[in-house]
């Protein structure tokens, strides 16, 4: 074989193998639905596919965030609701018994309900998801309450991120629902002065204790209404990044996916080119082939 027919084949090979990777690039955006496979093909694209994703990455840690702490609020306030309706039932036992038609037999037994409304309201205080305690701040670790209803968690609660540069509550501390001994507005106080004007059957001090309990009840109705705003916000923080995830799995729907109609165009114009490469490297063959034999 003469050089010139040697180089010829090379050639023809050559051109044979770039048509086929011609036509294997063509063929993969409809095989993948990408509409390109390597960043090299189009580094704009890639940095804008990328930002995307970083984007909705940022908004699903959002997402989940903002899940955990409402559920965890969510046990908190369904314990504050039982703490004031709790509160509010003493109050109104307190108003019974301070008539003066209830013997001081009728209060000694009044009062052993306040005793067990007073268990009732420190295992409340002190509840728990999991093994993080409800009203501890940031000190989840441990019970928030000692026995004697001294608030002994952390005054600071945790705050999470929730969107770009959006901060929030994560936690209520526990004073700021139950108050703490000694201060006018404990719940744990006031059932304890109910349970003790009941038993020394005194009405003087149980118009006291009506009034500490009116008093805790307005500082743990204030504490639910105030969680129920910042569930309110978490709700619609929730609707908003769900909407924006939305959004940015079209954009990356529409910047990523190839067009199927396109693609099929540059896969068929790819496979023609293809067939006929092939078609002229046989006729090509065919020629050299009979050349040789003279």
């Amino acid at each position: 074989m003469r050089v010139t027919e040697s180089l010829m084949y090379r050639r023809m090979e050559r051109h044979v193998s770039m048509a086929q990777g011609r036509y294997d690039a063509a063929s993969l955006p409809l095989m993948s639905g990408q509409k390109h496979t390597r960043p090299s093909e189009d580094t704009a694209w890639t940095l804008e596919v990328r930002g995307i994703e970083r984007e909705k990455a940022r908004i699903d840690q959002h997402r989940g965030a903002i899940e955990r702490v409402d559920t965890f609020l969510g046990s908190a306030e369904t314990n504050i609701q039982n703490a004031v309706s709790l509160l509010q039932e003493m109050s109104a036992r307190a108003v019974q018994m301070r008539n003066d038609s209830y013997s001081a037999t009728d209060r000694a037994n009044a009062a052993k309900e306040v005793a067990s409304a007073l268990s009732e309201l420190k295992a409340l205080a002190n509840g728990k998801v999991g093994d993080r305690f409800l009203f501890a701040g940031r000190r989840e670790d441990q019970p928030p309450f000692d026995d004697l209803g001294n608030y002994v968690g952390d005054p600071a609660g945790r705050t999470v991120d929730v969107a770009d540069g959006v901060t929030i509550e994560a936690d209520i501390p526990g004073e700021q629902v139950f108050g703490t001994a000694g201060a006018a507005n404990s719940a744990f106080d006031a059932l304890a002065k109910l349970q003790m004007a009941l038993e020394a059957n005194d009405e003087a001090s149980l118009d006291d204790a009506i009034t500490a309990l009116n008093a805790s009840t307005k500082h743990a109705t204030g504490a639910w209404s105030r969680l129920g705003g910042v569930r309110h916000t978490l709700a619609n923080l929730a609707s908003l990044h769900a909407d924006a995830a939305i959004a940015a799995e079209s954009r990356l729907a529409k910047v990523g996916h190839s067009d199927l109609a396109e693609a099929a165009t540059r896969l068929k114009a790819a496979e023609d080119a293809f067939s006929a490469s092939l078609a002229t490297a046989q006729r090509i063959s065919d020629l050299l082939s009979k050349q040789l034999q003279f």
